[in-house]
């Protein structure tokens, strides 16, 4: 319930230390991106009961204004329905973290007589979470982040990469000439076109704000495939090299080959194409970092924030105490 707080942090974190400190947009990252464009209760990646925003983290991008002494009963009630949804096995059929309707998470709240003041709340709160990340705010600027930096002969990326897609061509550009995605030059290039896909500096038409013409160009662009995937695929782990079919998972073999072998060819090739020694990935957790395929692979993703959620609070609480010159 700390994203606010984790935002700031590391935006605080690149801005002081930028030559030590990189910041890769993510999975979560880019479908808030996304939301910027998309209508309240159409979709919102924000609205999924079961991916994107724990209830307690709205009280922290409320204005001062706006929070009220019955904030603690709202959310003991709102975090009562998630529960209940979750241990009914509802929360991948259809229900959502909206205010209205019959797939609201309001339905689910007890008794029957608070469902007004919780939608009310969960209304209020989404909207100032959404002001608090949009493009003309300080951490809604930070979360159009690059989409992966190369260190030390290592490309960092939160999904992974492909092959396939370092085969596919970069969309047209009047400034750059059409070429595939092959070579850590093409992935710069990706980088910053993919920083300028809001649309540059263009003027809003008439009735729209800078912020909202921002949201749809976005949206709109052709580069949110490529970032789509290289947030997503997690075809480098072997619990997951099965759901993909590619030249590796098919090259010649009567048998299908042990999945941590399709996946360790996936990184040789990848590494091959791009020139480099090892690549780093988060987005797939297990129980602890993984190096693999000779340390080819490092798989960053942990699963240390779903099992120590209580010492993170604990931790999230002091570092404004420790690090007082970070806290905004």
């Amino acid at each position: 319930p700390d994203s606010k707080a984790v935002l700031t942090l590391v935006r605080e974190l690149t801005l002081r230390f930028p030559e030590h400190v990189h910041a890769l947009l993510g999975n979560h990252e880019l479908n808030l991106l996304l939301d910027r464009a998309r209508s309240p209760s159409g979709g919102r990646y924000l609205e999924y009961a079961y991916a994107a925003a724990h209830p307690a983290q709205y009280e922290a991008w409320l204005p001062e204004g706006e929070r009220t002494e019955d904030l603690d009963g709202v959310l003991r009630s709102l975090h009562d329905a998630l529960l209940s949804v979750y241990r009914r096995g509802l929360h991948a059929q259809g229900v959502q973290m909206v205010p209205d309707g019959p797939s609201s998470i309001v339905e689910f709240v007890r008794p029957k007589a608070a469902r007004p003041r919780v939608a009310d709340a969960l209304r209020r709160w989404q909207r100032a979470y959404m002001r608090g990340v949009s493009s003309d705010s300080p951490l809604g600027e930070f979360l159009h982040r690059p989409l992966s930096v190369h260190l030390a002969g290592t490309v960092f990326v939160h999904g992974g990469l492909a092959e396939e897609l370092l085969d596919r061509e970069l969309p047209h550009s009047p400034s750059a000439p059409v070429r595939p995605l092959d070579s850590l030059e093409a992935l710069d290039e990706l980088n910053a076109r993919w920083l300028n896909a809001t649309g540059g500096h263009a003027p809003p038409r008439p009735g729209e704000t800078r912020a909202s013409a921002e949201a749809a160009a976005l949206a709109q662009s052709d580069l949110v495939a490529f970032a789509s995937e290289m947030v997503e695929y997690r075809g480098l782990h072997g619990s997951y090299a099965g759901r993909y079919a590619d030249r590796h998972s098919r090259r010649g073999r009567r048998r299908a080959a042990p999945p941590e072998q399709v996946a360790c060819d996936r990184v040789a090739a990848v590494l091959r194409r791009l020139n480099v020694s090892r690549i780093a990935v988060g987005h797939t957790p297990e129980d602890s970092v993984r190096v693999r395929c000779g340390g080819r692979l490092l798989a960053l993703d942990s699963t240390l924030s779903r099992r120590r959620r209580g010492y993170i609070s604990i931790a999230s609480r002091a570092l404004p105490r420790a690090f007082p010159r970070l806290s905004s």
